[in-house]
């Protein structure tokens, strides 16, 4: 549209210039005279448009890199973002590629989502132990994970208010099971930042 209007407001200056030659001396010199008034009326019109679009569009690309998902944030906002997050509780906050982000937290208070994880990673044979389920299923990791494999982010930075579990059975050991082959989910918590990538189909 802002380079539609900047041609139309070039055109019009022309012929606005070539309305006042051809009218010079002539016996309609004050019509011309007019007409290129009239065209130079426009082209100011339309140059005081272009301000205002030039205007608002670089208000909404600054609104834009406000929104847009930090999924390649520095530590330093990291932090800044996790002095935000509950205490109480394991919480984490997602930032997708898409600019869409929420708060998680670990536990059951999702529905069934730590069953469905758990039935993703037993049938994928990543569970070893014949009974019982990793503690990890209930997570702030798996279940951002879960919803990106679902949801088909492809790039999600996850910060969370305490340090992942590690060992056998931990986040660290099921996360890139539950991605799909693609996605990369990096996870910033107080000690550090680690990045998970998929590796089933």
């Amino acid at each position: 549209m802002v380079a539609a209007l900047a041609d139309s407001a070039e055109h019009a200056t022309e012929a606005a210039d070539l309305l006042r030659d051809v009218g010079t001396g002539s016996a309609h010199e004050p019509e011309y005279v007019q007409a290129a008034a009239s065209l130079t009326s426009v082209v100011e019109g339309v140059d005081h448009l272009l301000g205002v679009l030039q205007a608002l569009t670089a208000r909404f690309s600054r609104y834009l890199a406000d929104k847009s998902p930090p999924v390649d944030a520095e530590p330093a906002w990291a932090e800044q973002q996790r002095d935000k997050l509950p205490t109480y509780v394991t919480s984490g906050q997602y930032f997708d590629e898409d600019g869409h982000s929420d708060i998680v937290q670990s536990g059951r208070q999702d529905g069934d989502e730590h069953l469905r994880i758990g039935e993703l990673l037993r049938e994928l044979g990543a569970f070893t132990r014949p009974r019982g389920t990793p503690l990890m299923i209930e997570h702030v990791e798996a279940k951002v994970a879960w919803r990106m494999r679902n949801g088909r982010s492809g790039k999600v930075l996850l910060i969370i208010n305490n340090p992942m579990c590690v060992g056998p059975e931990s986040c660290i050991e099921y996360l890139e099971d539950i991605l799909l082959p693609g996605q990369v989910l990096t996870v910033d918590d107080p000690e550090r930042r680690r990045v998970f990538r998929g590796r089933n189909e």
